[in-house]
């Protein structure tokens, strides 16, 4: 498929000037983006909350285990990405409800976005781990009749419809439809008939893994619906996340061809400690084009073939590099974060999944 996602980071504050201009411009470009027919006059149903995050990402939350490291502490960075976490993106949840002109249908609408801190499940079902985000919701209709449901925004979506109950892990279990692509711009559609008998769950997931993003849900039919967010129990990936920013300072290396006329790479050479055995999934979210190496022991960046294992350059799609690999609490890998073309800066993030936390240092 044609798919354009845009993923990026929030820059951290390195001078008044800059951090204002940087931050006014990204936050425009990763602003939740608003369905541009809207109906005015829109009655709240639901208080609305926010939650604060670094690229809409909530790192506080007590529904996984998310840990979180700031590269300053490790690197000795002094105006680290992270200054920015608490007030650079906020993520509104919120429902309304209206009649719409001229048609005998109400329009409901629920924004979200799929964060860090929202549950993982394995959105085909026939896959070993969970590699989707996504949020459930109980949806309960006031009038028996067709609805349309759809989504709008930038994060190319999923969309599946339950009846009565839904298991991430059996994800075919009570489904009443699904949809990829019929509401246009990678943005599902689902047509159903709904009875005020039966409680249903609308799932909004992505299309690709591990893709983060807000979106909105609007729910057409013959009367108003309410939608409320469910907690799915007994999942159990981790996740971990390293913030920093590659800039002129960085180290460099060649990481291909003879790097004549000063065309280097800058690089971050990260030691991963696993605390438990498993397979661990790499991911990387950046606003330039990111290359990942795993490596066993160490790095030396004067010979990069010396103890290399892996690499990626867009397995998460679109310029983010996805690695996936097996890591004991024994074991000695090192992570390197470069990027694809020469003399690139930039921030970035790493998180890593698995079935235990991930601590990272420098070297």
């Amino acid at each position: 498929m044609g798919r354009t996602i845009k993923i990026a980071l929030i820059l951290g504050s390195i001078g008044i000037v800059v951090a204002a201009a940087v931050a006014t411009a990204l936050t425009l470009y990763f602003k939740r983006k608003t369905d541009p027919t809207t109906i005015s006059n829109n009655t709240t149903v639901q208080q609305s909350t926010t939650t604060s995050g670094f690229m809409g990402v909530n790192v506080s939350t007590n529904r996984v285990n998310t840990t979180i490291y700031d590269a300053s502490r490790t690197t000795g960075i002094t105006n680290p990405t992270t200054t920015l976490i608490s007030t650079i993106s906020s993520t509104r949840m919120s429902v309304s409800t209206t009649q719409a002109a001229f048609v005998n249908n109400t329009v409901s609408q629920y924004s979200s976005a799929l964060t860090i801190s929202s549950q993982t499940f394995c959105r085909s079902g026939s896959c070993s781990d969970a590699k989707q985000y996504f949020e459930a919701f109980r949806l309960t209709v006031l009038a028996t009749g067709p609805y349309s449901m759809k989504s709008s925004g930038n994060l190319d979506t999923y969309g599946y419809l339950y009846s009565g109950t839904f298991d991430p892990f059996n994800p075919t279990t009570n489904l009443v439809t699904s949809n990829d692509d019929d509401g246009g711009n990678r943005q599902f559609m689902m047509n159903a008939t709904l009875q005020t008998s039966v409680q249903y769950i609308i799932v909004v997931t992505s299309y690709y893994t591990f893709n983060l993003g807000p979106y909105t849900v609007t729910v057409t039919g013959p009367g108003s619906v309410a939608l409320s967010l469910m907690n799915i129990t007994g999942l159990t990936t981790q996740r971990s996340l390293y913030l920093s920013t590659l800039n002129n300072s960085s180290a460099t290396f060649c990481r291909v061809g003879n790097c004549s006329n000063g065309l280097y790479y800058y690089y971050t050479a990260l030691r991963l400690n696993v605390s438990t055995n498993g397979t661990y999934y790499i991911v990387s979210y950046n606003n330039f084009y990111a290359y990942g190496y795993i490596y066993n022991s160490s790095f030396m960046a004067s010979a990069p073939d010396t103890n290399f294992l892996i690499s990626n350059e867009d397995g998460a799609g679109y310029g983010a590099f996805l690695l996936s690999t097996n890591i004991s609490p024994i074991s000695s890998y090192v992570l390197v974060v470069t990027t694809y073309s020469t003399n690139v800066t930039g921030p970035y993030a790493v998180i890593v999944y698995g079935k235990g936390t991930v601590s990272f240092s420098v070297g």
